[in-house]
């Protein structure tokens, strides 16, 4: 039986429409920070606001593809992604560039790649999978604990960069532990 689903029918329309426009937003500030008369045309590619009209592009396709991309798919490859990820965030600490007292970009030949940027994206998945994987009581410290250090590791490892602006980021998904039942008093309790 072919499966019929309208992915537009899904999507949360507003919320689209109010992240476009604080793209757009975005992208005419940039333009208006860095203005120069000689080089006034908004798609200059020379210019930092033509690079970032090619990130615009690139990641409205990559959202659509994200969204088209079958669930399963990221339940299959979750852990995958989320290993392949810690092991980047433990090379940038042997082999990163030092950028701003941090070592927490990959550079390759003008271009830079920073690993915990993706891995935010990893751990909300991994976290994502193993709390709807079976019935988790996270009042139960065999449940808590591996909750806990998906989120610890790649925290401890941007610590280490240290890139506490990032690290910070992780600490967010502990609201996605207390949604889904953590206590506040969980390490205070008598076992």
């Amino acid at each position: 039986m072919k499966r019929n689903i309208n992915i537009w029918n899904r999507i949360d329309k507003v919320t689209i429409l109010l992240f476009l426009l604080m793209i757009i937003m975005g992208w005419i500030n940039i333009y208006a920070a860095v203005f120069n008369e000689e080089r006034s045309g908004m798609l200059d590619f020379t210019q930092r606001y033509g690079k970032q009209f090619i990130w615009i592009i690139a990641s409205l396709v990559l959202a659509v593809f994200v969204v088209t991309i079958d669930s399963r798919f990221y339940f299959f490859f979750s852990w995958f992604i989320y290993g392949a990820l810690m092991f980047l965030l433990l090379l940038v600490l042997i082999f990163g560039t030092e950028i701003n007292g941090a070592r927490s970009w990959f550079e390759f030949s003008g271009f830079s790649l920073q690993p915990s940027e993706f891995a935010k994206v990893g751990t909300a998945l991994a976290l994502a999978v193993y709390l709807s994987s079976r019935r988790h009581d996270l009042t139960r410290l065999s449940d808590f604990i591996p909750a806990v250090s998906i989120i610890l590791l790649p925290a401890i490892l941007t610590a280490l960069q240290p890139d506490m602006g990032s690290m910070v980021v992780y600490f967010a998904l502990f609201l996605v532990l207390f949604r889904e039942g953590m206590s506040p008093y969980i390490l205070f309790r008598d076992y």
